[in-house]
């Protein structure tokens, strides 16, 4: 049921609001969509605007979208019905982990929630890696946890592990610090930590194996060591400087912070070190004040919605979000206790995923991999909640129905 929910709402929206890359747009839409037309055609790792190669993007998203063009055809469509099946392989892997760590009834609620997750659906209709890299960060979780946490991982599963989170880190280079948040999931709960010695250098195998095909490109065609992006220096530079959040900032897509040198920010936080509680807190801020960034994302060029419609859909996002995650925590108190080592590792993932963006510019919408997590926390909350009440309601019923 909450599959077909999920590919009816995603399906529904894209025929609502069917956004085009080449509508004269200058978003990371125009580069995923065009450089896999090219590559699809045979012409190479484009830059569209440039006309030159490119090493500007990880390639993991454009290479999957030029596979289904090179079978089907350059056609936009196909892109959304990608994102719409990315979505649905998400809601049931949520599914499935949450019947695994705790009962049927949180893993309906909680497949249910991400399905009509409104800031889930808005990303459906654009062709952006977020509803790709959302699917892969769970199936990470999914592995980590029933491969190597539940029972002792053999070698191929471990190194198959490895190679997801290296395809993660093709998606959103951001995507590489998987390896250290499945490190400490595995230090707080595999014993004996022999397995995790053993462990950690099959998953760097695995990454490696995965990495290096576009790291040779690179340094064949570029001449340049780049395992996953260009310009990295500047990416961690610009999320590390400490006038990162001037008063001009509203934390809209659109916002491109200065790039200092980074030995400068470095220096910086070396020499200011009781600045960092408060820098670290602006940043989860920003990471978590809104869920309609896919609003911002339709609306670039041109203006798909109306004023009405965009206060409408944005208003929805948020309230549904923070609703969600108000719940969610209430989770946090007694995940331990009820789910164990399963809860827990939802916990790392999401906890460690939003640390990640201490290194990073935190735009709002590098939140949505958390989001089905998100919405398995806040139905575990809703279901113990009831089962709290339900069992309150039998204690203090129960005297006088026998008086």
């Amino acid at each position: 049921m909450a599959l077909l929910i999920a590919v009816g709402l995603r399906l529904l929206w894209v025929l609502y609001v069917n956004v085009d890359p080449n509508d004269g747009r200058l978003d990371d839409s125009v580069f995923y969509h065009n450089v896999a037309h090219s590559l699809a055609s045979g012409a190479g790792y484009i830059d569209p605007w440039r006309q030159e190669l490119s090493v500007g993007w990880p390639p993991g998203y454009p290479a999957t979208l030029a596979v289904i063009y090179k079978l089907f055809g350059w056609h936009l469509a196909l892109a959304k019905v990608l994102n719409i099946a990315f979505a649905a392989v998400t809601v049931a892997l949520v599914y499935l982990i949450a019947r695994r760590v705790l009962d049927r009834r949180v893993a309906i609620l909680g497949a249910l929630l991400l399905a009509v997750f409104p800031g889930q659906i808005y990303f459906s209709t654009l062709v952006l890696a977020e509803t790709f890299f959302a699917m892969v960060f769970v199936l990470t979780l999914f592995l980590a946890l029933f491969w190597t946490v539940e029972r002792d991982g053999s070698w191929w599963q471990v190194l198959v592990l490895g190679i997801v989170v290296g395809f993660a880190g093709l998606i959103r280079s951001e995507g590489i610090l998987l390896v250290p948040i499945v490190v400490v999931l595995w230090l707080l709960t595999v014993r004996p930590w022999g397995r995790v010695v053993r462990y950690v250098p099959l998953l760097l195998v695995g990454l490696v194996l995965i990495l290096t095909p576009w790291t040779v490109r690179n340094a064949v065609q570029m001449d340049q060591f780049i395992p996953l992006r260009g310009g990295a220096g500047g990416y961690i530079a610009s999320g590390l400087n400490p006038d990162v959040f001037p008063e001009a900032y509203t934390g809209v897509a659109g916002f491109n912070p200065p790039q200092p040198p980074l030995r400068e920010t470095l220096t910086h936080w070396s020499t200011h070190p009781w600045e960092l509680p408060r820098f670290v807190w602006l940043k989860l801020q920003k990471l978590y004040e809104n869920d309609d960034e896919g609003i911002f994302w339709v609306q670039v060029n041109p203006l798909y919605l109306d004023e009405g419609e965009v206060a409408f859909w944005t208003n929805l996002a948020n309230v549904y979000f923070f609703t969600i995650g108000a719940v969610a925590l209430l989770t946090i108190p007694f995940s331990i206790a009820r789910g164990g080592r399963g809860l827990l590792a939802v916990l790392v993932f999401a906890i460690g995923w939003s640390l990640v963006f201490i290194l990073f510019v935190p735009y709002s919408r590098y939140h949505f991999p958390v989001v089905p997590l998100l919405s398995m926390l806040a139905a575990a909350s809703a279901i113990g909640l009831w089962d709290r009440t339900v069992g309150l309601r039998e204690r203090l019923s129960g005297p006088a129905g026998g008086t």
